[in-house]
């Protein structure tokens, strides 16, 4: 039996996934037809979206495989996703970690000083500079035009 979480995370992948189609391309190879084509490899445990490779467990397309053949999925998923797994990691008894060799107080020279800058010549600016996608552009009135957009008189194209 998995996790609780790991199990509502199976129960949404394979909901996500039941109206795809699936193909059988060899033994254990197939294809899921959905917006994609993705491959799935179930003696390697691969898909080519790659998150059962990375997540170590598996997508919706391989639950969708899995489901097919009538095999159970919770076979496909890692051993240490497992109630018993969580379980065995906390069963022991966590020690704290000794500071015998930690030194007294604070040795001479550890503190790391902050550069020594020089101020640049000139006045000091009081106002920071905004990027150019952090000032929106107002609409102006073109008094050549009586049109609202980015241009003026100057720069009109109309009439000309």
């Amino acid at each position: 039996m998995m996790c609780p979480k790991m199990e509502k995370r199976l129960v949404k992948r394979i909901q996500l996934g039941r109206t795809w189609k699936v193909t059988k391309s060899a033994d254990d190879v197939f294809e899921v037809h959905y917006d994609n084509i993705f491959c799935v490899d179930l003696k390697r445990f691969f898909c080519s979206c790659n998150v059962w490779t990375i997540e170590s467990f598996p997508c919706e397309h391989d639950l969708q495989c899995i489901l097919g053949i009538g095999e159970d999925v919770h076979k496909f998923c890692d051993p240490y996703l497992a109630v018993t797994a969580f379980r065995d990691s906390y069963s022991q008894s966590i020690n704290h970690v000794p500071d015998i060799e930690k030194p007294k107080g604070k040795p001479e020279g550890s503190f790391i000083l902050p550069p020594d800058t020089k101020r640049t010549p000139g006045r000091r600016r009081n106002k920071r500079k905004e990027s150019m996608g952090a000032r929106e552009r107002k609409l102006r009135k073109c008094s050549r035009c009586n049109l609202y957009g980015y241009h003026n008189r100057a720069t009109c194209t109309v009439g000309c």
